[in-house]
């Protein structure tokens, strides 16, 4: 397992079910691959969790925020590609939540970075 990501922890939560739709639209400048302990309601019990960080800018409105967790599995393996090749440059990125828990799905959108965001 990798090495443990630094605290805090600031995990991209989107909403599924009804409410579900865009999710909020990013750039990566940069990104980290690390680990996390998280203690599942279910279990109780701790355990170690792959988390890739994304240090990003927001797009769609001004935060404070200067990087995202990713814990989901599905979405580190769409990113992965564009995380190696350095091909996130140029693009914007967006995480979209569909369903319900505990089957909840996770998706990322990829466009080019002249039709996503604020101008």
């Amino acid at each position: 397992m990798p090495e443990a990501l630094p605290k805090p922890y600031n995990y991209l939560f989107r909403k599924g079910g009804r409410r579900a739709g865009s999710g909020l639209l990013f750039r990566i400048f940069a990104w980290q691959e690390g680990a996390a302990i998280i203690t599942p309601k279910a279990t109780g019990q701790p355990i170690e969790i792959p988390v890739t960080r994304l240090f990003v800018e927001r797009l769609d409105k001004r935060s404070p925020v200067r990087y995202y967790d990713i814990s989901s599995r599905q979405v580190q393996a769409q990113l992965f590609g564009y995380l190696q090749s350095h091909t996130f440059i140029g693009r914007t990125f967006a995480v979209d939540a569909h369903g319900f828990k505990p089957s909840k799905q996770f998706s990322l959108r990829v466009m080019p970075e002249s039709l996503g965001g604020i101008a």
